[in-house]
């Protein structure tokens, strides 16, 4: 392998300051060597233009300042740390760890399974080619309809356990999606009774949000629902609230 700057050959003009900016692929094309080279990219002038400009001296100071960032003490990481999807379904506002997301997309056509679909399985949808089972989280938490929702606003949230394959998804239908958002854990409440009255409850907290409360989902208990369901088994008991 060669060391050291590759040479221009000698029938190439001398280099000159970014010439592949001015008679290359991003200027004029004037350059004759073009039809050599197809792409400035694979010249010998841009090359070694390249490794001058990694292999040049460094500023005064440099190696210093970096000696100082590095010498600081690393900020821990603070566990009160949220990352939230925010999310709308019928009339409440939820939130689920993004540790369980895998995408949010447009919604589709759900496609009914024989014998098998009902609430709150509603079918089986495709998300470029591959099939995920496709439930109604409305039905599912026993949440109460929005009478103003509106169709171009739902979407599809995908969902697995972290580091599952992506063939091991489940789709969920909700009515608005908000973003995600961080919040600290000091920031979690005990659910109110509308909450925890739900038929299958998977909310055990509350956080504020732009003067909504917005009902946490335990990323766990809902993980572990949406596997029976797809199963066709019983969703397991939960504890019963406080």
């Amino acid at each position: 392998m060669m060391s050291g700057p590759v040479p221009a050959p000698s029938h190439i003009d001398p280099p000159v300051p970014e010439c592949w900016r001015r008679i290359g692929t991003s200027g004029d094309r004037t350059c004759h060597e073009l039809t050599r080279f197809i792409h400035c990219r694979n010249c010998p002038v841009i090359e070694a233009a390249a490794r001058g400009f990694f292999e040049r001296a460094s500023p005064a100071g440099y190696r210093e300042s970096w000696q100082d960032i590095l010498e600081q003490p690393l900020e821990s990481a603070t566990a009160a740390d949220l990352s939230v999807l925010v999310f709308r379904v019928g009339a409440e506002w939820l939130g689920l760890q993004t540790a369980a997301l895998v995408e949010v997309t447009s919604r589709r056509p759900i496609h009914p399974l024989p014998h098998r679909t009902g609430l709150p399985l509603l079918g089986i949808v495709n998300i470029r080619g591959q099939l995920h089972p496709a439930f109604g989280l409305q039905a599912l938490l026993g949440l109460a309809p929005s009478p103003s929702d509106r169709q171009d606003a739902s979407r599809l949230l995908l969902l697995a356990r972290p580091g599952a394959p992506a063939a091991g998804c489940w789709a969920m239908v909700v009515d608005e999606v908000a973003g995600i958002h961080r919040f600290g854990r000091d920031a979690l409440r005990p659910s109110p009774a509308t909450v925890r009255a739900a038929s299958w409850r998977a909310t055990d907290a509350v956080l504020d949000w732009r003067g909504n409360g917005v009902g946490m989902l335990d990323m766990e208990r809902l993980l572990r629902g949406l596997e029976s369901l797809a199963a066709g088994t019983p969703v397991p008991a939960q504890e019963p609230s406080p």
